[in-house]
């Protein structure tokens, strides 16, 4: 029997500060078991590509359906072998008999195409799996989630079933029969959002530096629009997956309505008894607003106060550095090393905070700087990641050699204030400012 959380949710009621209704009680219970289902698939998974070193070997008819699809193959295949002997018998084409035998034998037709069409629909949706299991979108919960293991792991065909016109079926992890043309696989993590909002905070601390600036009015209601019309450009999963990027705003939200973060997943918005409506979606995009009010301000919380120097923690918006890489690629690798989990050379990486060593799956290992060094072999040979400022707090803890960050910055005083501090290597050589 299917899990209805949502209607879980609007059964909640008020209870005393520190305790847990029985809503949360049931959620979190629940949450357990769906937590269990997804680590088993996980490992499950992580047991056959360790098994699989050359890559998972994916066949239009797994070997776990292929039952089914023969017993499906041989009550059809008698079908239209006993609608072709009453064509070929020779009686009048003009009778029912032999109209009823035409639309059965067209009908085991389409039941063959559609059954090779599931198949490949199965088969595809498998590979896609196998090969994204890293970098998924951030509001996949955990429902998501574990179909997405079992097609990566082919167990999702334990259960798979045929509908009499050839379709194909799996069950979901709420026990749901869902057809395979129904299938939505997980997207992956996008940063358009977290882009976006660098950019207008970048515009705001310039717009906020000049002389009589005042946030309130029509400086608020810009920046309220262009934030809009960046949640409308991506649309609602994008902005899922950027507001559960957040993880810090999402459990301070969670814990708020005492729900769970992957309650929220599933359900967005809602409305709980004896506790009211909520969106997540609506109340980030006021997060959101304020960020860029506080950059408006000019507060200092937007810079890398590890730098000294003044120099903003991301780089500018619209801008192409040397060597073709954009400012918009600089600040995804910010973020991704900020994660202490990025993926180069095919290898998962996870650092050591300690020394900002980072070590893959395999035990191999390599020090800050070397890490630097791999990125800027992957994005622009031409572009110092070692040497960059931004990228300061993730060096690895040996001695640099070479010329210094005082040097840079001696020779970023004869230049525009926004390269003070950049070493040669790193200047702008071409920009659009907003």
């Amino acid at each position: 029997m299917a899990i209805d959380f949502y209607e879980l949710g609007k059964r909640g009621a008020k209870t005393p500060k520190g305790q847990q209704s029985g809503l949360q009680s049931l959620i979190s219970g629940v949450d357990k078991t769906l937590d269990g289902m997804l680590k088993n698939q996980q490992a499950i998974t992580a047991t056959l590509m360790a098994s699989s070193p050359q890559g998972v070997d994916i066949q239009k008819v797994d070997e776990k359906i292929i039952a089914k699809t023969t017993e499906m193959l041989t009550k059809n295949k008698k079908t239209y072998s006993d609608a072709a002997k009453v064509i070929a018998s020779g009686i009048n084409p003009q009778s029912q008999r032999y109209k009823d035998a035409i639309e059965a034998m067209n009908k085991v037709n389409t039941v063959f195409e559609n059954m090779s069409n599931n198949l490949e629909a199965f088969a595809l949706a498998r590979k896609d799996a196998t090969d994204r299991l890293d970098g998924l979108a951030t509001n996949a919960d955990t429902t998501r989630l574990t179909v997405h293991h079992r097609f990566a792991n082919g167990s999702i065909y334990d259960d798979a079933t045929y509908n009499d016109d050839g379709t194909m079926n799996y069950v979901n992890t709420l026990g749901e029969t869902v057809k395979i043309k129904d299938y939505k696989p997980i997207g992956d993590q996008k940063f358009l959002g977290q882009n976006g909002i660098l950019g207008l905070q970048e515009h705001a601390i310039g717009r906020g530096s000049k002389k009589g600036a005042k946030w309130e009015g029509f400086t608020s209601q810009h920046y309220k629009n262009q934030i809009n019309q960046l949640f409308n450009t991506m649309g609602k999963e994008q902005v899922l997956d950027f507001v559960f990027s957040d993880t810090d705003f999402v459990d301070k939200f969670a814990n708020k309505l005492g729900l769970d973060a992957d309650f929220l997943r599933r359900n967005p918005q809602g409305d709980i008894a004896g506790e009211g409506k909520y969106d997540i979606i609506e109340n980030f995009r006021a997060e959101k607003l304020r960020d860029v009010k506080l950059a408006f301000n000019n507060n200092p919380y937007i810079f890398n106060n590890n730098l000294n120097n003044g120099i903003s923690k991301y780089f500018p918006s619209d801008m192409t550095y040397k060597g073709g890489v954009t400012s918009g690629q600089l600040n995804t690798i910010i973020n991704t090393l900020d994660t202490g989990e990025i993926k180069v050379d095919g290898k998962t990486w996870n650092v050591n905070k300690e020394n900002n060593s980072w070590k893959s799956e395999d035990g191999s290992t390599l020090s800050g700087n070397e890490m630097l060094d791999k990125l800027q072999k992957a994005f622009s040979p031409e572009f110092d990641f070692v040497m960059e400022p931004r990228f300061s707090s993730y060096r690895g803890k040996e001695k640099l050699v070479g010329t210094t960050l005082s040097t840079f910055k001696a020779l970023g005083s004869k230049t525009k204030k926004l390269e003070a501090g950049l070493p040669a290597s790193t200047k702008p050589v071409k920009t659009k400012r907003p």
